[in-house]
């Protein structure tokens, strides 16, 4: 159970006001490190400790930045571990995270409730914002909360036009494709303590950086490597090639027969 659910489970039997719409208690940003530890090892799907371990995180706070990284719609769980989306994997891309950002700003439902209320109009001042989340499903005692995550998450994701933040304007993105190598070098994975933030490095020419970061997760040969373990490896493959190649009908599952 995620930590908002059971916290508003808590507040709900205590007798108190509780959200009847979603957000996230952390902005966007922590989210993206959530997805950005994930992606550091390997892309693999992760349990909760090994997350907890790569963020130094835990308790309410490591609930509150899953929760936020999957309401952003960049991380998603199955069977007690957790996994990059598509959109999780392009944040972290900076050929694409403008976009990435755009979208996961309104994958969240509260945000979107406000783009679509105040979309070509001026936004309220803080107080009669937070009377307006309140309207929309936002619990008394959570509003301040809520607007400031949400203005947080807005500048983050590039609502906020040229400084202003009197208003929410979807940003300009142009389309992308998928890119090409530049010579023999290429952006490869985020540099530490800055999940948007790419490091130039030399790659193999004409290798996708998700590709290079797969092939770096590969143990030496010889090695001993788990049958769960390889499964989980060629899984995250699977992911990843549904995100930079086209042309794929169906779905790949990885079962570990052990």
């Amino acid at each position: 159970m995620e930590f908002q659910e059971a916290f508003d489970k808590a507040m709900e039997r205590s007798g108190r006001e509780v959200s009847t719409i979603a957000f996230p208690y952390v902005d966007l940003d922590e989210a993206i490190k959530v997805a950005d530890a994930i992606f550091r090892k390997g892309g693999v799907p992760l349990e909760r400790d090994q997350i907890s371990a790569e963020l130094n995180t835990a308790g309410g706070t490591l609930s509150n930045k899953l929760s936020a990284a999957k309401q952003f719609g960049l991380i998603d769980s199955q069977q007690g571990r957790w996994s990059l989306t598509p959109l999780g994997y392009e944040i972290l891309d900076a050929g694409r995270t403008s976009g990435a950002r755009a979208e996961a700003f309104l994958n969240v439902e509260l945000y979107r409730r406000a783009y679509d209320e105040y979309r070509g109009k001026l936004l309220p001042s803080p107080a009669g914002l937070e009377h307006a989340f309140t309207t929309f499903g936002v619990a008394v005692k959570q509003k301040q909360k809520a607007r400031q995550t949400f203005e947080r998450s807005a500048r983050a994701a590039g609502y906020f036009p040229a400084g202003r933040e009197d208003r929410l304007v979807a940003p300009v993105v142009a389309p992308t494709n998928s890119r090409e190598p530049e010579a023999a070098e290429q952006e490869v994975g985020p540099a530490p303590g800055s999940p948007t933030a790419w490091q130039r490095q030399p790659v193999a020419p004409g290798m996708h950086p998700f590709v290079e970061g797969l092939l770096s997760e590969l143990p030496e040969a010889r090695s001993e490597w788990s049958m769960e373990d390889r499964a989980k490896w060629l899984q995250a493959a699977a992911q990843i090639f549904d995100l930079i190649y086209s042309g794929g009908r169906g779905r790949i599952t990885v079962l570990a027969d052990g």
